[in-house]
């Protein structure tokens, strides 16, 4: 168990079709990232969690702590993979608009996921979608990810590697990221006799 707040916790709700959590059952995913200043603890996020996804058959919760050293990040992943239950209200959608409330975030100290000049803005970017697709999706590779700044100030993007394609979006603040898997084209083809 841990001691101390995690200098950053990213709470993750994965949207399985199958209780066996394969990447291919991963269907859709919300992340919140949540900072040590925003007022939510961890065991509280935990259970906030939980309680969301109570009407529903919860596969897995998994915690993965990552420790940069004596002097970078302590950060803390708690996957919760449920079974979607469109009747009782449970979907990705339902459980972004519940999560947007849970930080206590002042609207001065909401920063973007990027800053710097455009180069660097773009990596940045880049490499959140890539992290976060990784830890929802549990795909490693990827061929393509293409993103742009939308009017609200968050980011669209799609990605795409072997098998799926991801349509999603970091929100505007940076701090909750949707994506959705869709079969690849090239498989949707082969189901079809084609």
């Amino acid at each position: 168990m841990l001691g101390d707040e995690p200098d950053r916790h990213n709470v993750l709700f994965v949207s399985v079709t199958a209780p066996d959590v394969s990447p291919d059952s991963r269907l859709e995913a919300v992340e919140l990232e949540l900072k040590k200043d925003d007022g939510v603890g961890y065991i509280d996020a935990g259970r906030m969690a939980e309680a969301l996804v109570t009407t529903s058959r919860v596969v897995t919760q998994e915690r993965h702590q990552v420790d940069w050293g004596a002097t970078g990040l302590v950060t803390l992943t708690t996957v919760v993979s449920y079974l979607e239950l469109v009747a009782a209200g449970l979907t990705i959608e339902g459980i972004k608009a519940a999560i947007e409330h849970w930080p206590k975030r002042k609207p001065d100290t909401v920063t973007a996921t990027v800053s710097g000049g455009d180069d660097h803005r773009e990596a940045e970017v880049r490499n959140s979608i890539l992290q976060f697709l990784r830890r929802a999706f549990r795909d490693e590779v990827f061929d393509d990810v293409s993103f742009q700044r939308d009017r609200q100030g968050g980011w669209d993007f799609v990605a795409s590697s072997g098998s799926a394609r991801y349509e999603g979006r970091v929100h505007p603040g940076g701090h909750i990221r949707t994506a959705r898997r869709h079969a690849h084209p090239a498989d949707l083809d082969s189901q079809n006799g084609r």
